[in-house]
């Protein structure tokens, strides 16, 4: 989701909501947000 993206790019250095895990792409290079269920 490109929305999620831009909002952990955005906020990557702060902490996040506890039901949300910060994840590493290293094959595209992106980072994005996973919701914890």
């Amino acid at each position: 989701n490109h929305g999620e993206r831009v909002l952990a790019f955005a906020d990557y250095r702060l902490p996040l909501e506890k039901d949300y895990h910060l994840d590493y792409d290293k094959h595209n290079s992106r980072l994005h947000l996973r919701q914890i269920c």
